[in-house]
């Protein structure tokens, strides 16, 4: 008769409740005292229960009470021990202290919680910490969620898989594998904390998302198929980056989308399920509906896989059918998405996922649709793609393409294809040409650690490419032109007029490029670079535009610095370039301004393309951990050069926090940045300061008080420019903007009301334009106004989590409203006196894990 798995769970279940009620029944102040040996632990007095003992308890162990209350607070405040050894990662806990620990106290299991929500649970926190992050978004920290909801075997993973997780860099991942030849397999986490070279920051963040076997896979759930499925419920528009909102800077579709229009002001709808199976097939399906558009399945993607064939020195990695992500190297190359992160080094938080997997992101316009395959043998990984997807687009008025747009939201197709603006018919469409890509990358192990590569794909369309500048510009006023946007009309051009006069339509591109990384000793360096064949060069010609980027890194137990060179030409325009970048390819161009384009909504390609902009110049960071009270845990320099027009800019960041005690932490960050102050004769010229400090108060039950004040300046020259009307008697022409400085303050409270519910309230105020992070939602105040939001968490069981966000935004006018036409006096009475904006968002979420 085969046993019960349930009764024998239970059997488990009521030893561990035993073994607790007679620990905390055994142990008290007292009973151990101040001199206790090791000894006196082996004569048959009870262990103490790290994972349950009060701290008069722990002050009773042969320690100091500094040290007892460290203890404490780490349970208390970081997470329960799995084992002994993790109390070296307390403060204070020296060799000799563990030492005299270690035969006195033991770790009980905790009361147990579903092993798949507690990695949620962890997911949701390093996702918060990844948002914090300047440059960040929500499109970019979804990929991420999905990626660490799931664990991995360590022993399975290779190095460019132990690269993709968050803090850990190319030296700790060629450590993590030395250490596992040289034991053959990691059998727990202990064993990996040792791996010699991995710094702990990088194990604290790996550990909560691998598995040493494939039976804590299957034990984490008995189910043959596990999987989450998750619903997203916003009325919050959902930005790009912290210093362009995209479409949604005013909380409504921009430009004339909306008028008219109530309809577009639909919430936006979100749902994605991703399975896997014990034999490695895993697949998802997404439905997404932006805010702003109509159907709730106005993006839908759906894969298909399988992982993990292995059979002796090589094997497939992963086979996908349907929609896929791949990113390789620097970014140069290929990484398809519709987001971009500014700023994005491939270190800490800012990774990049290497490799293929199944895609149920929100990215719709660089999505690629149709199979792809990663295998390896030996020191061999190969990979292959293949993709056929219609494009969103702006047209030429002769059929051919202007450039790729990412709408948010997708107008529907017939109100696109009817669209005229004032005299000129707009080009935008939907659907507006056929991709089909093929594309491979091959790299090639030299050592632990270092390898070379190469990377390369061809684009075929159903149309050719000519980035014809009338199709932009209201009124074929080329005039408005300048030298910044010399990337409009260096864009892709694939219309090649011949010697003998004919016209030649080329329907292709084609991107080529090499990768190479070295790991020696505690330093790394990597290197891409790529070109895009002119139509008019062959293949290999030395005039084709390119692009190259190189970083090395070094690290030590307490610091690590970072040096990234990086050269773009203005004629790279390789639509899935993600590299690093301080602003998009066409920040700061003519596209920009929708009342000098024939189609307002043609500002979509500024706003929300996630190329980089061509740019050159040098990026410097460094990390410091100079006590265990202070951490300078950012300190960054950049400074670089448009290559459109030749621009300076610069750029500076200070991050530090200072941790009196555990459970108090004082944080600050500075930022300056400028442009053209070198060029007095830059009418453009401006600098920005920044500064945030943040106060946060760690309470018991893992309950947190925080208080953050936020203030910043934007700088301009003074500059004329109409105020009034000269002449008319009312008014005259008046200097412009010299600064826009702002202030805000929030106060934050967390509450972990029960087990299975926290409660977030925040109240803020603020006066001018200011980015903030709240809970897992990226918002920007730009006003003078007060703000109030209370986020409920709710676990409903042990798999079910739910999400409830609402916000009340009361924003007071900036100024009294006075419309009127140019040329007309200033000084008359304003058409509006007071004109408040009152705003109730809301945002809900499910989370379901089987």
């Amino acid at each position: 008769m085969k046993n019960n798995p349930m009764s024998g769970a239970i059997r488990r279940r009521g030893l561990w409740v035993l073994g607790l009620v007679l620990t905390l029944a055994l142990c008290g102040p007292g009973v151990f005292p101040a001199g206790a040996t090791a000894q006196a632990a082996r004569s048959g007095v009870p262990k103490v229960d790290l994972n349950s003992a009060s701290l008069e308890t722990i002050k009773g162990l042969p320690i100091t009470e500094e040290v007892a209350r460290s203890i404490y607070d780490y349970r208390t405040y970081v997470r329960f021990f799995g084992n002994v050894y993790e109390l070296r990662e307390v403060p204070g806990v020296t060799g000799e202290v563990f030492k005299t620990l270690k035969p006195l106290v033991a770790t009980m299991p905790p009361p147990e919680q579903d092993a798949s929500l507690k990695r949620l649970g962890n997911s949701y926190r390093q996702v918060r910490r990844y948002m914090g992050q300047e440059g960040s978004n929500e499109g970019l920290a979804d990929e991420y969620l999905d990626r660490m909801r799931s664990p991995e075997n360590i022993n399975h993973l290779d190095l460019y898989d132990l690269m993709s997780y968050q803090n850990v860099s190319p030296v700790d991942a060629t450590n993590i594998l030395k250490a596992r030849d040289r034991l053959g397999r990691f059998e727990s986490s202990r064993q990996l904390r040792r791996s010699e070279g991995l710094r702990y920051w990088a194990f604290r963040n790996l550990r909560d998302f691998v598995v040493y076997d494939d039976k804590e896979l299957s034990g984490e759930n008995s189910n043959d198929i596990t999987g989450f499925v998750s619903t997203r419920y916003h009325e919050t528009p959902m930005s790009n980056d912290d210093e362009e909102l995209g479409a949604f800077a005013s909380g409504a579709p921009r430009g004339r989308y909306h008028v008219g229009e109530k309809a577009l002001y639909s919430p936006g709808f979100f749902n994605k399920v991703t399975f896997s199976s014990r034999e490695g097939v895993v697949g998802g399906l997404m439905t997404n509906r932006e805010y702003g558009e109509n159907k709730f399945d106005e993006t839908v993607k759906a894969y298909v896989g399988v992982r993990d064939l292995y059979a002796g020195k090589g094997g497939i990695k992963g086979i996908y059918f349907g929609s896929y992500r791949v990113a390789f190297g620097l970014g140069l190359v290929m990484d398809n998405t519709d987001y971009i992160h500014f700023r994005k080094t491939g270190y800490g938080f800012n990774k990049r996922m290497l490799g293929v997997r199944g895609d149920v992101s929100r990215s719709h316009e660089y999505a690629l649709r149709g199979a792809a395959v990663e295998a390896r043998y030996g020191r061999l990984n190969a990979t292959l793609f293949v993709s056929n997807d219609r494009k969103d687009g702006i047209l030429n008025q002769d059929g051919t393409i202007n450039r790729y747009v990412v709408m948010q939201p997708r107008p529907p197709a017939d109100w696109l294809e009817g669209r005229v603006v004032g005299p000129s018919v707009s080009y935008l469409r939907r659907d507006a040409f056929t991709e089909n890509i093929i594309g491979g990358n091959m790299k090639l192990m030299l050592a632990p650690g270092t390898f070379v590569g190469v990377t390369g794909y061809e684009a075929k369309y159903s149309r050719g490419w000519r980035p014809d500048v009338n199709t932009l510009v209201f009124g074929n006023n080329l005039d408005l032109l300048e030298g910044r946007d010399t990337e409009i009309w260096n864009s892709y051009d694939s219309v090649v007029t011949e010697e003998d006069g004919s016209v030649t339509e080329h329907k292709w591109r084609r991107v080529m490029g090499a990768e190479a990384q070295a790991v020696y000793g505690n330093t790394a360096v990597q290197a891409e670079y790529a070109f895009l064949q002119d139509p008019r060069n062959k293949f290999f010609s030395g005039d084709n535009p390119d692009a190259y980027i190189i970083n090395a890194f070094s690290q030590w137990d307490n610091l690590h610095l970072l040096a990234i060179w990086r050269d773009y030409d203005v004629g790279f325009d390789n639509p899935y370039n993600r590299a690093f970048s301080n602003d998009n390819r066409y920040e700061q161009t003519l596209l920009d301004a929708p009342y000098r384009l024939n189609d307002d909504l043609y500002t979509w390609v500024e706003a929300n393309t996630p190329q980089p902009k061509p740019e050159k110049g040098m990026f410097l960071e460094a990390r410091y951990r100079i006590s265990r009270k202070l951490i300078l845990n950012g300190l960054q320099y950049d400074q670089w050069q448009r290559k459109s027009d030749g621009a300076d800019l610069m750029r500076y960041t200070i991050k530090a926090e200072y941790q009196p005690k555990f459970n108090f932490r004082v944080r600050v960050r500075h930022r300056y940045s400028s442009r053209s102050e070198a060029n007095a004769d830059d009418v453009r010229v401006y600098r920005n300061w920044e500064t945030r400090w943040q106060l946060i108060t760690l309470l018991s039950n893992y309950n947190r008080l925080g208080f953050t004040y936020m203030t910043s300046n934007v700088m301009f020259p003074a500059r004329p420019r109409l105020g009034g009307t000269d002449g008319s008697g009312e008014g005259s022409p008046a200097v412009g903007t010299a600064g826009m400085p702002a202030h805000a303050f929030e106060a934050r409270y967390e509450h972990n009301l029960t087990e299975g519910i926290k409660l977030t309230f925040a109240s803020s105020v603020y006066d001018g334009f200011l980015w903030n992070f709240e809970g897992n939602e990226f918002v920007l105040l730009d006003g003078n106004g007060f703000r109030n939001w209370l986020k409920i968490e709710s676990r409903v069981s042990q798999r079910l989590l739910f999400q409830l966000k609402v916000t009340r935004d009361h924003n007071l006018p900036k100024t009294y409203v006075d419309v009127r036409r140019f040329g007309e006096p200033s000084g008359a009475e304003p058409d509006a006196r007071y004109v408040p904006v009152d705003n109730t968002i809301v945002r809900l979420q499910m989370d379901y894990t089987f």
